[in-house]
């Protein structure tokens, strides 16, 4: 899909959805620390320019993933983290090609990780 410029739109397209937010929480009680984020990825086009029937699945659905850490300070100095991302597994939401504009979806390529992180101040 072109403007009047010639620039070539992706607007809608997956990689490009209209509809996206994130809402982080986080709970903080001095010693410990609770983070939460809901990444929410709308529905998205294969193609935004095909007209409406050129596929039998023209795009995906709504896409929500759920990532949440918690924070353990020890004193002033020592804070170990623990991290996981995609806590309710969600896979791809279509076989991905390769294309950079999916990158939106990566934590469904990886699936459930965990990781685990120390800070020392010295």
């Amino acid at each position: 899909m072109s403007d009047a410029s010639g620039a070539t739109q992706t607007r809608g397209n997956i990689g490009s959805s209209i509809d996206q937010a994130s809402v982080q929480a986080t709970l903080d009680t001095g010693s410990a620390s609770w983070f939460n984020q809901v990444r929410i990825i709308g529905p998205a086009l294969f193609d935004a320019s095909e007209p409406a029937g050129t596929r039998d699945i023209p795009g995906v659905p709504t896409y929500v993933v759920w990532n949440t850490s918690l924070a353990l300070k020890a004193g002033e100095k020592f804070v170990i983290r623990f991290n996981v991302d995609n806590v309710t597994n969600r896979g791809l939401p279509f076989p991905a090609a390769g294309s950079t504009a999916q990158n939106v979806y990566t934590e469904g390529l990886f699936g459930r990780t965990y990781s685990i992180g120390v800070n020392v101040k010295y």
